[in-house]
């Protein structure tokens, strides 16, 4: 059951999803993972209809999911679709959905699972929003600016994974405003020796940049350079060793 490879499986699958509400926890979560392994090879195969209809019930049971793994699972599976279908001009309300899920009026728990899941979108088909940029920079904006701070950190983390994406040099005027928001946040996190994660990420990111052709850290990467190399960093002796090393 688990390797029949067939559309009638990730009818199962989904349909363990929809139920998971009403049953055992566990029931949900093995269904996403399963749904995460199968659901690129199987999409493909479905009936347009099945499609929406899939596409319509991961998006709601992601944001109602109160297991963290489970929730990552549909999320990987999301992005999966997302990147069969967004280079073809399809499921663009994916972003819309996103969008809405995040706005001041939304909870602060909706705030970071939508932006988690624009990550995960992102890392899975960055290449294949080009023309969402625009978009999605005043989207970015807005998030970098919210008033909890975990919102920030999870916005912070999506913005990073974008900005490894960004090469035209249209894309680089248009996001490099986001760049100090970014820097702020890190020095922040750096500071506070929280989130070790998210500092590891950010200047993992960042070095990724700075080796490939992008010129989106070319006006603040003097100064990143001599704050690393400060006593707020490098001579810092209540900063932890690790945190120093992925700065070095």
């Amino acid at each position: 059951f688990f390797f029949f490879n067939d559309t009638a499986t990730t009818e199962i699958y989904t349909e363990q999803i929809v139920g998971s509400v009403r049953c055992v926890q566990e029931t949900g979560q093995l269904a996403a993972v399963l749904l995460k392994r199968n659901v690129t090879n199987l999409y493909l195969d479905m009936q347009e209809n099945d499609r929406v209809f899939l596409k319509n019930v991961l998006l709601e049971r992601y944001f109602i999911e109160t297991s963290g793994n489970a929730r990552k699972s549909i999320g990987v599976a999301i992005a999966d679709i997302s990147r069969i279908d967004l280079p073809q001009g399809q499921w663009n309300d994916l972003l819309l959905v996103i969008s809405a899920k995040t706005s001041a009026n939304e909870s602060d728990q909706n705030k970071e699972a939508g932006l988690k899941l624009l990550s995960l979108i992102i890392e899975c088909a960055g290449e294949t929003l080009d023309s969402h940029f625009q978009e999605l920079h005043g989207f970015f904006k807005v998030c970098l600016q919210d008033k909890n701070a975990h919102v920030q950190v999870e916005a912070f983390k999506c913005v990073l994974h974008m900005l490894e994406t960004v090469y035209d040099e249209q894309h680089v005027q248009l996001y490099s405003d986001l760049v100090e928001p970014i820097l702020t946040i890190l020095l922040h996190l750096v500071k506070e020796q929280k989130e070790e994660e998210s500092i590891f990420l950010g200047f993992d990111i960042i070095m990724n940049i700075v080796e490939g052709s992008s010129k989106l850290l070319d006006n603040v990467l003097p100064n990143l350079i001599q704050y690393v190399l400060s006593e707020n960093f490098l001579l810092n002796k209540k900063l932890s060793a690790s945190i120093k090393e992925c700065g070095l």
